[in-house]
């Protein structure tokens, strides 16, 4: 197995209804859900070599009241953990927490560059409250911090860059024009460029989800953006299988191959997905360095996984 990275989500749920994700409609219930910590823990001991262990998934990391435990563990291994949260749980003790157990890195997502524009957003009048708690994480030792934005309105990019990037001192930002979830709602962003493979079924990352279909937990997945159509993407279940079954397993296979021939149209799961275009000018703006992809988390380039 060539697997450089592992999302891994440790709960499903979310506490925020965004309006640009598929949770503002309801997530499916099978996938609502924590993963135990022991199927955690068998995960984690077969990615012997793994570098990067992502904990969002498409659910938000601290509804799973035992976050600091997961990272830990992870940590125990010589892994650098990170995750990705909407912070409005991000007190100052569960981030000493975090970071006392060993995360490496954590991006808040700010949709939205005031109280207004954010409440209309996420849904929640705490945009004071996130920015206030991102500035203390910054205060701490953690490696790497970072915030994300996604706006239709580039007119947006400056009130972004006053009203958050400004008042932080190192946190690295980017903002993007919206995505379509696997064509599971309108982004209000059409893309149109080239079309191609998005990469991903032959990127070396591993997807897990904390539920599962037919009673399972730990259903792997190719990519987080079949969010709201996970039971149609399942290509095996941790809880009964190994990695290495699914991984080589026939319906990654037979996923890879869709990919590689360009019949996308036959993949229900991919079939109106608009990360099949080529759309550089999604990205509206971003301070991270030109060798991050900060879509995945990685330190390598999607274009060398792309057919």
């Amino acid at each position: 197995m060539f697997i450089k990275k592992a999302v891994i989500e440790i709960s499903g749920a979310c506490n925020y209804s965004c309006t640009i994700c598929p949770h503002s409609v309801g997530r499916e219930k099978a996938f609502v859900k924590n993963m135990c910590i022991h199927l955690f823990m068998t995960i984690i001991d077969q990615l012997d070599g793994v570098e990067q262990v992502f904990l969002e998934g498409s659910g938000e990391p601290t509804m799973n009241k035992n976050l600091p435990d997961y990272i830990e563990y992870a940590a125990s291994k010589g892994i650098k953990v990170g995750f990705i949260t909407n912070g409005s749980l991000m007190t100052e003790d569960l981030i000493d927490r975090c970071v006392g157990v060993g995360v490496n890195y954590i991006r808040y997502s700010l949709l939205g560059y005031d109280q207004l524009s954010y409440m209309q957003a996420m849904g929640r009048d705490k945009f004071h409250q996130v920015l206030d708690s991102l500035m203390y994480l910054e205060s701490t030792s953690i490696p790497r911090v970072g915030w994300s934005g996604v706006t239709t309105n580039e007119n947006d990019v400056d009130l972004y860059l006053q009203n958050i990037h400004s008042k932080l001192t190192r946190a690295e930002g980017e903002l993007w024009q919206p995505h379509n979830w696997s064509g599971g709602i309108q982004s209000g962003h059409q893309r149109t460029g080239k079309k191609r493979s998005c990469g991903r079924p032959s990127a070396p990352d591993l997807i897990v989800r904390a539920g599962g279909n037919d009673g399972h937990s730990g259903g792997v997945v190719p990519c987080c953006h079949v969010l709201g159509k996970d039971s149609q993407a399942i290509l095996g279940h941790l809880d009964t299988q190994t990695i290495s079954e699914v991984w080589n397993g026939s319906s990654y296979e037979w996923l890879r191959s869709h990919h590689k021939n360009g019949t996308y149209d036959e993949v229900d799961f991919c079939n109106g997905c608009d990360m099949l275009y080529d759309a550089p000018d999604s990205l509206l703006w971003s301070s991270y360095g030109k060798d991050y992809d900060s879509l995945t988390g990685d330190l390598f380039s999607m274009e060398e996984f792309r057919q």
